[in-house]
């Protein structure tokens, strides 16, 4: 049993390793449905413009640390990475603070700026 997401040896095509990269594409492929779908629906209501506008700089950054993994030496690898990887964790932050907040006052904030 290993705490690793992938065994010792990579990519070995162990059960561990497949559930790893199913698991992995999903939560991907969520992610920007569900960035895109916020993205949509908040720009087409104009009061739900200012978390639009969150969803969209969260998505360029994680394709931004996508792209840019193939892009640059492999020593700067992890910080493009951590772009992906915190911008949607970054976005959940700002969607649960309008949660608690509430929508409709955060977007009454934002208009009043």
């Amino acid at each position: 049993y290993s705490l690793f997401p992938l065994t010792t040896s990579g990519y070995a095509g162990t059960f561990q390793d497949i559930m790893h990269a199913v698991v992995t594409g999903a939560v991907v492929l969520l992610s920007i449905v569900s960035l895109i779908l916020i993205m949509v629906g908040g720009y087409r209501d104009i009061k739900y413009r200012s978390i639009a506008v969150f969803a969209t700089i969260s998505l360029v950054l994680m394709f931004v640390g996508s792209i840019g993994i193939g892009l640059v030496p492999q020593e700067y690898f992890g910080v493009l990475e951590r772009f992906s990887v915190f911008s949607v964790t970054g976005f959940n932050a700002v969607l649960g603070c309008y949660i608690f907040a509430g929508i409709d006052w955060m977007e009454q904030k934002q208009g009043e700026k």
